[in-house]
């Protein structure tokens, strides 16, 4: 492994660490008592990570220069693969999870419950849409079907990754109890989407301005 490999590597690691205590301090330990608050502050971090992980998969995604140097083609390719893979598991548990533990917490038919989110919280409908686009695009990664699609097709479905976190992110600020009252953690998330955007700025806009007319 290269050395811009490793410091690549160490960033990641280090923005995940940092999520996971935005989210351990922000976390009311007392209220821990029952099966449907562990549920729920297990979801709020599966949403946290998961969606770190789908801002880096938007990097991964455009196999900017400088990471396809550090990783070389083929490990770019299989990190940017099971990168995937794992941020739509754990937004896939970040649903069960808060739908199973608010359940449980308000009583109700799990049913009702995911009724009652889709009409009262807000953000709800396009994270939703977005989380099972994520799924579908998943699935169509998945080698058995992905060689059944030409490779236009394939590449067009994969900017709908774009469409899909875009739906999904102002959910997690809008009804996330761990962005309430912490105003550095706000501020936080807002640098990681920050950096994103400028990464994909500068990897998609030069060959845009030197394309032929």
């Amino acid at each position: 492994m290269t050395r811009a490999a490793r410091a690549y590597l160490a960033v990641f690691a280090a923005n995940v660490v940092a999520v996971v205590a935005f989210w351990w301090v922000g976390l009311d330990r007392t209220e821990l008592g029952t099966a449907a608050d562990a549920l729920n502050a297990a979801g709020r971090l599966a949403a946290l990570v998961g969606t770190y992980l789908l801002l880096v998969q938007l990097i991964l995604r455009t196999h900017v220069p400088w990471l396809a140097s550090a990783f070389g083609n083929d490990g770019l390719k299989r990190v940017h693969v099971w990168n995937a893979y794992l941020a739509v598991a754990l937004i896939g548990a970040h649903v069960v999870f808060q739908v199973v533990g608010y359940a449980l917490q308000e009583r109700i038919g799990i049913l009702d419950e995911l009724a009652v989110m889709l009409a009262q919280y807000e953000g709800m409908l396009p994270a939703v849409a977005g989380a099972l686009l994520l799924g579908a695009l998943t699935l169509l990664a998945i080698d058995r079907f992905r060689h059944q699609l030409a490779w236009p097709t394939w590449r067009a479905l994969h900017f709908y990754t774009y469409a899909a976190v875009a739906l999904s992110l102002p959910h997690i600020i809008a009804t996330g109890s761990d962005f309430i009252g912490a105003p550095a953690w706000s501020v936080y998330w807002v640098a990681l989407e920050t950096v994103v955007i400028a990464v994909l700025v500068i990897a998609r806009v030069p060959p845009i301005w030197r394309a032929p007319p």
